[in-house]
């Protein structure tokens, strides 16, 4: 799988990748599905994340549903549907606009959850 690295400020497709870095300004266009997302910028995703690892130090906008083995948040994370995290460690601050299904929290930082919380066996 390719990687995807944006430094300047650019829109890009949604897709598979393996490694995706955003040091710029960037929106991605659909669903994207990663290996790792890492946010030094600002990001916004026109629809659903897929990915293993997630870590943001600066914005993240997902405005579909987010998928993740572990989020590390020290910046600021969006997510306008769904947010399934197994880990979440949030020492910025995130914001779910949906439901939220995660098996840990932890960190000194803020979220907000508009739905309900749930462990992800509760799911099953």
């Amino acid at each position: 799988m390719a990687n995807l690295n944006v430094d300047g400020n650019r829109t890009v497709p949604g897709g598979v990748y393996d490694k995706v870095d955003i040091d710029g300004v960037c929106v991605i266009d659909d669903d994207l599905e990663c290996d790792i997302i890492s946010v030094d910028g600002t990001c916004k995703i026109e629809g659903d994340l897929i990915c293993n690892k997630v870590k943001i130090d600066g914005t993240l906008a997902v405005e579909g549903d987010l998928f993740c083995d572990k989020a590390d948040i020290d910046g600021v994370l969006t997510v306008e549907g769904d947010l399934e995290c197994i880990t979440v460690i949030v020492d910025g601050t995130f914001t779910v606009e949906g439901d939220m299904f995660c098996d840990e929290i932890k960190g000194e930082g803020k979220y907000v959850v508009k739905g309900n919380v749930y462990s992800i066996d509760d799911e099953e």
